[in-house]
């Protein structure tokens, strides 16, 4: 039997069928390695009275004056500040000073990485358990607190002035840790430092946030249904 041509059209329409998802594509999340000048933040808390979140130049990575810690040049360019201002952690303060980001996290993420380069200084290396610098997904209320807490590794490297920890953190989540943040509907992205008291001063330095994501690449099967109607026609004409 002849097929006519509605027909075809037909059976083309239905092997090519919905969407499909094959491969994957990179969507940027959250981009700051604040060289605007702006923070960009959705919220910041700090104790009261002080301004000890905010936006060093570069030159602040460098060694200060004896007493003044500005983060062993670890930074290049601008950077964020949170803890005393200025990074003069020889200051005594206490209390929790945090810097959040909004996220828009797309419902059909398959993986999430997190990445930013930091540091984490102490005058008191003695007794670092006090403080505490933490990096925290939010939903609402509820905190997720298993990206970073990195006070308890500190390594003295300026003898009489502070101790230090630093690096490149990065991390990928995939499967339950992603799906419970995707169905909390987690929406920021926390840094926290908490001082307990003013024996330990600390401050974090923050560069280089970058949050990206992996979500399915739509595709159709226009090639595959060609494909197979154009088998289908030959086989149909082998047989007359």
């Amino acid at each position: 039997m002849k097929a006519n041509g509605k027909t075809s059209v037909i059976a083309l329409s239905l092997l090519m069928g919905p969407p499909i998802s094959a491969g994957a594509s990179v969507v940027d999340i959250l981009t700051r390695d604040f060289e605007d000048g702006l923070m960009g933040a959705s919220a910041i808390s700090t104790p009261a009275f002080n301004t000890w979140v905010n936006i060093r130049p570069s030159t602040d990575a460098s060694n200060g004056a004896s007493g003044l810690a500005t983060f062993d040049r670890f930074f290049s360019s601008s950077f964020m500040m949170v803890g005393d201002f200025e990074g003069n952690i020889s200051q005594s303060n206490a209390g929790t000073s945090t810097v959040s980001f909004a996220l828009n996290l797309p419902s059909d993420l398959t993986s999430l990485t997190i990445g930013y380069n930091w540091v984490f200084d102490t005058n008191n290396p003695s007794n670092p358990s006090s403080d505490l610098f933490s990096v925290e997904f939010l939903a609402g209320s509820t905190v997720y607190d298993y990206l970073q807490g990195s006070a308890t590794s500190l390594t003295p490297n300026r003898s009489g002035v502070v101790s230090t920890t630093r690096g490149t953190f990065s991390l990928t989540l995939t499967g339950t840790a992603l799906s419970d943040l995707l169905t909390a509907g987690a929406d920021q992205i926390r840094f926290r430092l908490r001082e307990d008291n003013a024996l330990n001063s600390s401050a974090v330095g923050i560069d280089n946030i970058l949050i990206t994501g992996l979500v399915p690449a739509p595709v159709t099967l226009a090639l595959l249904g060609i494909g197979l109607a154009g088998s289908v026609v030959s086989r149909r004409k082998a047989r007359r």
